[in-house]
């Protein structure tokens, strides 16, 4: 089966345009460009315009008003979506010739700019792939070590294995290693976006050096058979092409997290070994004490699983990790993301959530200041339960600034500064620039989605989340943004069905059950969101539940002045997620009510966004 990068081109021979568009069209009847409209859309827009033109002129500012449907006073210096959508539509498109498209003859392809497609004939003879690399014969020459800081570059890795099947795999590989790399002194790397564009073409590898200003290449495989994973690596010299070192790993497939965290950090580390002169301190201390990166790494595994039990392992297994070795940042880094997780999704009180997660931010910080990510959980904590807004900015601006390569900040950033503040386009600019950074994210994916729904566009906020289930069918937040966006089209039965799906994967019978009771309420099934109602107060006797549940069954039985008492009791407890109140559409009737305007006071959100929202109603 011949991947992209095995493509034989027939000597730039052009198709005609009858075989250009019957080409198009079997594209398009493609499953995954079927059900993403606006790539579909976008597509089509292109490929008709060059077929028509004979010099065609494909403006993003075009692109963005006859796809996207922009008004006509759309910024691409503010808004990046025609090169978000460009970047994805290249990704399909190789993902087609991969696949369905494996033996198909007419090929339609993007360069690495630009948005004019090109047309031209493949040789379905070919069976040797084009070199990867293309350099003059050198004598090798004897391997260096580089003083100071090594530029690297990550190529996205190949997939080798049997069905060609793995590319979520590879990439997961490649995104782990961009990540971990910058942690061991004396190395850096290039982001994953910049080296995308090489992707499956042969190229020079000394112009490669020049137009990205690194030193070395890592070029790596992946060859996945039953449950065995080999992954294969490969460092190149820029100067003069040559290989200088390689490695294979093996590892049981048992779970992908873990292994692609594991295998990234033995990588860096023999990287750092061959290319790094002097010792220097500071790398992962995976190096020194392995029963507590073994815990931190079994943390993260179950951090990542859906249900309440995996997480409260994972607290316990961070906090075991720390007592291994107290100087280690990771497990406190992992805390912080727990506590904030926890506080974000789960029933647990905002006056103990937030201190966790803010003190173990502190600590992961001051052993290894690089942790960008982290710092962003102090602005979360600023803006969500202190509500010190101000505050809160200068903590993202300064974690985005830190390491802009670092997708997490942003998508922080975004969902709990940005939006709740109704800024809705520069939260939008922020989690597309995310997407550029780590495009293969559910979450990121997903918060998206988010975004996209805080505006009152659902569907591109159904096809980001359907999207976000194709890279992790069990990713549940995906099915929460659904169910939020099915309701606020009033597709109570597809909202119900979304709800379902989320509550049975996150683990926790009342994360949901506002939404659910909403909808049964709008269904006339009064008696049902009732019942639910009274679950939720006999609960609340013993463990902490948000009072927003019971609030937004309350909006969906016409009881005005009991919603705004639970919303009131969750203002005094702080609960989270009363940071939509200017955003979330469930909210839309109380916004003349001069109750909720003393909410959104408090809080210290602008509540003279409430004037147009009024006149928008």
């Amino acid at each position: 089966m011949m991947t992209a990068s095995q493509i034989s081109i027939a000597s730039q021979k052009s198709p005609h345009s009858s075989a250009v568009r019957e080409q198009l069209e079997k594209i398009l009847r493609w499953e995954p460009f079927a059900r993403a409209d606006r790539l579909s859309r976008f597509l089509r827009y292109t490929v008709e315009q060059v077929l028509e033109n004979p010099v065609p002129v494909l403006k993003e500012y075009a692109i963005a008003l006859e796809v996207f449907d922009k008004p006509k006073d759309f910024d691409p210096r503010l808004d990046p979506i025609v090169r978000v959508e460009a970047r994805r539509l290249r990704s399909r498109l190789r993902e087609y010739y991969e696949s369905a498209g494996k033996n198909d003859e007419v090929l339609i392809l993007f360069g690495r700019s630009g948005y004019t497609p090109a047309f031209t004939l493949r040789n379905l003879k070919a069976v040797d792939p084009p070199p990867i690399f293309k350099h003059d014969a050198r004598p090798p020459r004897q391997n260096a070590r580089v003083k100071g800081p090594v530029a690297l570059a990550v190529l996205p890795f190949l997939d080798l294995s049997p069905c060609s099947d793995q590319h979520n795999l590879c990439a997961g590989f490649a995104e782990e290693l961009i990540n971990v790399i910058p942690r061991f002194p004396g190395l850096r790397v290039t982001s994953r976006t910049s080296t995308l564009q090489y992707e499956g073409r042969a190229f020079d590898l000394r112009l490669l050096g020049a137009d990205l200003g690194v030193e070395c290449v890592l070029e790596g495989s992946v060859r996945k058979d039953g449950n065995r994973v080999r992954i294969s690596v490969q460092l190149y010299s820029v100067s003069d092409g040559l290989e200088t070192w390689s490695r294979t790993y093996e590892r049981e497939l048992t779970d992908v997290f873990a292994i692609q965290e594991e295998v990234a950090s033995a990588i860096a580390g023999d990287l750092r070994t061959r290319l790094v002169k002097d010792e220097q301190p500071g790398a992962l201390q995976a190096q020194t004490n392995v029963r507590a990166y073994r815990m931190y790494l079994q943390g993260l595994q179950h951090l990542r699983r859906a249900g309440a039990a995996g997480q409260d392992e994972a607290l316990s297994l961070f906090e075991r990790a720390i007592l291994q070795d107290p100087n280690f940042p990771a497990p406190h880094a992992g805390l912080a993301n727990a506590y904030a997780f926890l506080a974000w999704f789960r029933e647990m009180l905002p006056s103990e959530a937030w201190p966790k997660a803010e003190a173990s931010a502190q600590r992961a910080l001051l052993l290894d200041p690089s942790r960008s990510g982290i710092r962003a959980i102090a602005g979360c904590a600023r803006a969500l339960y202190q509500w010190k807004w101000e505050e809160a900015e200068r903590e993202f601006r300064e974690a985005v600034d830190h390491n802009p390569s670092d997708p997490l900040p942003r998508q922080w950033y975004a969902c709990a500064y940005l939006a709740p503040r109704r800024r809705l386009d520069e939260a939008l600019a922020e989690m597309h620039q995310a997407q550029a950074l780590q495009p293969l994210s559910p979450a990121i994916q997903c918060h998206t989605g988010l975004i996209h729904f805080y505006r009152a566009e659902y569907e591109e906020a159904k096809e980001l989340c359907r999207g976000a289930l194709e890279i992790e069918p069990g990713f549940w937040p995906a099915h929460w943004v659904l169910g939020r966006t099915c309701l606020a089209e009033d597709d109570l039965p597809a909202a119900l069905d979304a709800f379902a799906i989320a509550e049975q994967g996150c683990g926790r019978v009342m994360a949901m059950s506002g939404y659910v009771g909403y909808c049964y309420a709008r269904q006339g099934k009064t008696e049902q969101a009732m019942e639910l109602a009274e679950n939720i107060r006999s609960l609340s006797y013993s463990t902490y539940i948000s009072p927003l549940h019971p609030a937004r069954i309350f909006l969906g039985l016409g009881q005005t002045a009991k919603a705004l008492e639970m919303i009131e009791s969750a203002c005094s407890l702080k609960c989270v997620r009363l940071a939509e109140v200017l955003i979330d559409p469930l909210y839309r009737r109380l916004r003349w009510e001069a109750r909720f305007e003393s909410v959104v006071q408090t809080i210290g959100l602008p509540a003279a966004e409430l004037e147009p929202q009024r006149a928008a109603s």
